[in-house]
């Protein structure tokens, strides 16, 4: 595998692709978890589930009508958003590890904005991708770099 395309002025771009691949993922898994949200528990919305990743939308309890009674006679109690323990399967678990810088800087700062009152779920949702394209990018770059350097000394 001499080029990665016929025309060596028109190789393929890692620092494009990878962003975009990330992008996707991100986006596949947020629809996933909106899915599923809606399922378990789709009278509140306080809690969000990305993946196994518990966000908080009122961290510090301001809107207490954000948390609805179980309709009917479910004893809801028992089963608290804080205790439920979510097994993200392996796609997220890919992201998350090949993401991971950004996943922690992320993190961080959704917790930290979190404590200020605002929205862990706006800032996850707004911050990640963008620190995720960041993060492919400088992979895609880093390969680019390399498939170069292949190139060059193999010509």
């Amino acid at each position: 595998m001499h080029y990665l395309v016929s025309n060596s002025n028109v190789a393929l771009r890692f620092s494009v692709v990878l962003p975009l691949v990330g992008l996707a993922l991100f986006g596949i898994m947020t629809w996933q978890s909106v899915r599923w949200n809606d399922q378990v528990h789709p009278d509140s919305r306080r809690f969000f589930f990305w993946a196994s990743i518990r966000l908080d939308s009122d961290p510090q309890g301001k809107h207490p009508e954000l948390l609805t009674p179980c309709p009917g006679d479910l004893d809801c109690a028992s089963y608290p958003s804080e205790r439920i323990w979510v097994e993200s399967g392996l796609m997220p678990k890919m992201l998350v590890l090949t993401g991971l810088p950004a996943f922690v800087v992320g993190f961080g700062l959704t917790r930290g904005l979190g404590r200020l009152g605002i929205s862990e779920v706006l800032t996850f949702v707004f911050m990640l991708p963008a620190l995720l394209s960041a993060w492919c990018f400088c992979l895609g770059r880093l390969l680019d770099r390399c498939v170069r350097k292949r190139i060059a000394t193999s010509s």
